[in-house]
């Protein structure tokens, strides 16, 4: 009877220690996979700061060049504005001397040369009275039209060139993603843990999509380089077109002077 009570309680004993010895195994795994775990929400919480950054930087970046095209948009408005105003002014100009020259002859005013006298001299020194002369009006009209034509093309350009500064400053970069607790990156993927594994303690992980979401520049330094490439292929057509305004103005006073010159007797 008494080895009987023995050897029941070193089986006792037996299948304690192993429960314990279980027990422990499980508490070890419990252990490393929260260490696990742990590890990968550090991981996150630096990568969320690292896109943080990035994007105050963009932030940051783009906030000067969109103050810079407000302000080109402004200067764009007023000087359209004033060279409105200085057409109307022109235009009332060229009305009033149209309207002088027509004027009839009041009573008590100089009668009129008779046919064969010839005109009294000019006061010394005074320019001789501007003709108007059709052929050089409808020269100077034809190249205000051509001029304007060609600012119509070009600026369309430069919009366009504009667009591409304000998308490419615009443009995103890639992001390495984050997996969720308890996942990992592997071959190139985000993978999730799969919970109904059956074969614990191993584990078991599950893809569930790209490990770096694909932007429009690879770094940084690529988008930099882009926005000064696209601001140098848009200078000299910003340049070209200011050129043409300004001889567009000129040409456009100069026909209103040869509109407002009176008719040959």
């Amino acid at each position: 009877m008494v080895v009987g009570l023995t050897l029941a309680l070193a089986g006792c004993d037996s299948d304690m220690r192993s429960q314990l010895e279980s027990d422990v195994k499980r508490l070890e795994a419990k252990c490393d996979a929260l260490k696990r775990e742990n590890e990968t929400l550090r991981l996150a919480a630096d990568n969320l700061r690292a896109e943080k950054t990035v994007m105050e930087k963009d932030l940051s970046r783009l906030q000067p060049e969109n103050n810079s095209l407000k302000r080109q948009l402004e200067s764009q408005k007023s000087t359209a504005a004033a060279q409105i105003e200085q057409l109307k002014a022109q235009l009332a100009a060229a009305k009033q001397d149209t309207a002088a020259v027509a004027a009839p002859v009041s009573p008590g005013s100089a009668e009129p040369a008779a046919p064969g006298t010839p005109a009294a001299p000019s006061a010394p020194g005074t320019p001789p009275m501007p003709v108007r002369d059709e052929t050089q009006i409808a020269e100077v009209e034809r190249a205000a039209a051509e001029l304007d034509t060609k600012i119509t093309a070009l600026q369309a350009r430069v919009n366009q060139g504009r667009s591409k500064v304000l998308a490419v400053t615009r443009g995103t970069i890639d992001v390495r993603m984050v997996p969720p607790a308890g996942g990992a990156i592997i071959g190139g993927q985000v993978c999730r843990l799969d919970p109904n594994y059956p074969y614990y303690p191993y584990y078991n992980y599950v893809p569930i999509g790209p490990a770096v979401r694909q932007g429009d520049f690879r770094t940084q330094r690529d988008k930099d380089i882009a926005i000064q490439t696209a601001k140098e292929e848009l200078l000299p057509l910003e340049q070209e077109l200011k050129t043409l305004r300004d001889e567009s103005t000129k040409t456009k006073e100069k026909l209103a002077k040869l509109r407002a010159a009176p008719a040959p007797n």
